[in-house]
């Protein structure tokens, strides 16, 4: 739960969900889903986003890309 977590790793998380569901359902670049959801800087987004998914931005959309054909 939220309440074990610092702050700011319970709002990368909320923000890096957000940014999975844009993915999903938008055509938006990279950059501007990492600003929509809150990051100022594409490559700490990046950073953050690898951490919590397991891969980079840009693999996971072509992974879900590739299993919606």
């Amino acid at each position: 739960s939220c309440y074990n977590e610092p702050f700011n790793e319970y709002l990368n998380r909320v923000r890096i969900n957000a940014a999975q569901k844009l993915m999903r359902t938008s055509n938006w670049s990279i950059g501007r889903i990492a600003e929509e959801v809150g990051f100022a800087n594409q490559s700490y987004f990046g950073k953050v986003f690898k951490k919590q998914v397991g891969t980079s931005p840009r693999l996971y959309r072509l992974q879900i890309s590739t299993k919606k054909l």
